[in-house]
């Protein structure tokens, strides 16, 4: 639906974007994670056209028309009107697109109904908390029913409720448009998206679905927690011959192995002869912390 090719984009002499490359297949949620200062709010700004790239090209598929009909966007901090109410902002972001008084009434509330932002709806946007003012915001970018869905960090200043809200919402909408947000919370990436595009200082260094990417960075690792013990479980444990290293977490764990069958052996027979205090002991799977750090490094 969107394609995206050999994109570049210095400022100066800093080149903050790298020979890009990447498309957005219709109806899937697409996640554009990264360190801060990868290179992700420059991307986005450039696809919906608020800054041109220095080298590249933005192409919409089957969209003759200007592309920014059916583009929503969300910048990371959304500016208003504060002397407005939420409802009268949506109300003029209405009439700019054009539609009639009662479609701007009716696709006000649905909106600020979606967002949760009713009860707040007839009050000044200066009282709005940063919460509310980005919902707010995603209000508006979903105001004209977009095919494309851009979002620059649409939950880093939501409180758990409102973050948990906004993840909600973005699996239902998931169901109607294209989504592709930028986020550097990697939790909230494998939960909602479907695709992962990783960037470092500028370039992409992966892009792919989470299944492939996983089996890609896939580690045999299993996971132990311990009771408190004075016995040493370091000691007793990784220098067993199938573990290659371990990580440990206060009294948790993980081990790094060549074989997943034959470390279970080994370790439970460690556990056994020890009389080792454990209460959890699972085989693990590559986190989404551990594959974007391996694809960074």
């Amino acid at each position: 639906m969107l394609q995206v090719q050999n994109i570049t984009k210095q400022f100066n002499r800093h080149v903050v974007v790298k020979d890009v490359s990447f498309h957005l297949q219709r109806g899937v949620c697409t996640a554009l994670i990264g360190p801060n200062g990868a290179g992700k709010t420059t991307l986005l700004r450039i696809i919906t056209g608020l800054i041109p790239s220095t080298e590249g090209t933005i192409t919409f598929k089957d969209e003759d028309m200007d592309f920014r009909r059916i583009i929503g966007y969300l910048p990371q901090y959304p500016s208003f009107y504060e002397w407005m109410s939420g409802k009268e902002f949506l109300h003029l972001s209405s009439k700019l697109y054009g539609f009639s008084h009662k479609e701007t009434v009716r696709r006000a509330e649905q909106v600020l109904d979606q967002v949760g932002l009713m009860k707040a709806k007839d009050k000044l946007i200066r009282t709005y908390s940063g919460g509310m003012k980005q919902r707010l915001g995603l209000a508006q970018a979903l105001l004209h029913r977009p095919k494309i869905l851009l979002l620059d960090e649409p939950v880093s200043s939501l409180d758990p409720i409102g973050r948990r809200d906004v993840l909600t919402l973005m699996e239902r909408l998931k169901e109607e448009m294209t989504i592709l947000f930028s986020t550097h919370i990697l939790n909230d990436a494998e939960e909602v998206s479907d695709h992962l595009i990783m960037l470092k200082e500028g370039e992409v260094v992966e892009d792919g679905t989470i299944e492939d990417l996983q089996k890609k960075y896939a580690t045999s690792k299993i996971i132990v927690q311990f009771e408190k013990t004075s016995l040493n479980v370091e000691a007793l444990l990784s220098s067993l011959p199938s573990i290659i290293s371990f990580e440990r977490n206060a009294r948790t764990y993980s081990f790094y192995v060549t074989d997943l069958k034959q470390a279970r052996k080994e370790i439970l027979k460690e556990v056994n002869k020890h009389h080792l205090p454990i209460t959890q002991f699972q085989i693990g799977k590559v986190t989404m912390e551990e594959m974007f750090m391996k694809a960074v490094k």
